[in-house]
């Protein structure tokens, strides 16, 4: 395991597939998993749950981040207009 700057030691990034593609989530901060955690709570609604969605915009690298946005990203269609992305 790598160390971060306080000496702590940083878990590793983690490669994963999605849809066959490769992607690679960063280790998030201790700050960013509790809420992840919080947000995923299945009690929770579902604007907050959106929190999710959040934390792997910051985690994710940016190769992983231009697949994950494509994904979510609703289909285009003449009556949407284009996202902020």
């Amino acid at each position: 395991m790598a160390k971060q700057a306080g000496g702590e030691k940083k878990l590793p990034d983690v490669p994963f597939k999605l849809d066959g593609a490769e992607m690679v989530c960063r280790t998030p901060k201790n700050a960013q998993l509790a809420y992840l955690m919080a947000a995923a709570s299945s009690n929770r609604s579902e604007a907050d749950q959106v929190a999710v969605l959040d934390f792997f915009e910051q985690t994710l690298d940016p190769k992983s981040l231009a697949v994950f946005r494509k994904r979510v990203r609703p289909p285009r269609t003449a009556s949407t207009s284009p996202t902020p992305w």
